[in-house]
């Protein structure tokens, strides 16, 4: 008989990033917001009389991740491309605001490393997948639409840690 799932199976509640040990939120993500998972490559070993597949073997594993954030603010959107601290200047938020200018340049995006984690539904509680190694993989993209909501989405190539962890994935009780 199949367990009963009490938790509802839409939307991760939260995206962010590792910095000095502590979970630094991107914000929320949409309802299909963060997708992992890995890309297998294999070689196949053939008889050399029938030409059959006799073995199949992992070649290449390229494992990623996707989020799709909503609604961030232009700090978040710097440090999820992966750009330096100088790419941003201003501050909206601080004792006397000042407008905020983010300006990417080709070179910088995707140059920054860093840890992340997504924490959304489990079977019994929270779902947290950690990841202690990422990089920008592919060119974020921000849709802004004309319902004043606006979604970034960016795909992260997955690394290899120390101890040759590429992710975990805990469920809370």
């Amino acid at each position: 008989m199949a367990r009963k799932r009490e938790t509802p199976l839409f939307g991760i509640s939260e995206f962010g990033r590792v910095i000095s040990g502590v979970d630094t939120s991107y914000g929320h993500t949409e309802p299909e917001g963060f997708e992992i998972g890995e890309n297998l490559t294999r070689y196949d070993i053939r008889s050399g009389i029938t030409g059959a597949v006799r073995k199949s073997v992992p070649q290449q594993i390229d494992p990623e991740f996707t989020v799709r954030l909503q609604d961030v603010d232009l700090a978040n959107i710097a440090e999820s491309k992966g750009l330096p601290a100088s790419a941003l200047t201003g501050d909206l938020n601080g004792t006397t605001p000042t407008a905020e200018v983010l300006k990417v340049f080709a070179g910088e995006i995707g140059t920054e490393e860093g840890e992340f984690y997504a924490i959304g539904p489990g079977p019994k509680g929270p779902r947290r997948v950690s990841i202690p190694r990422a990089v920008v993989k592919s060119t974020p993209r921000l849709r802004m639409g004309r319902n004043g909501h606006s979604v970034l989405e960016i795909t992260y190539q997955i690394l290899e840690a120390a101890g040759r962890e590429l992710y975990e994935i805990e469920d809370a009780l």
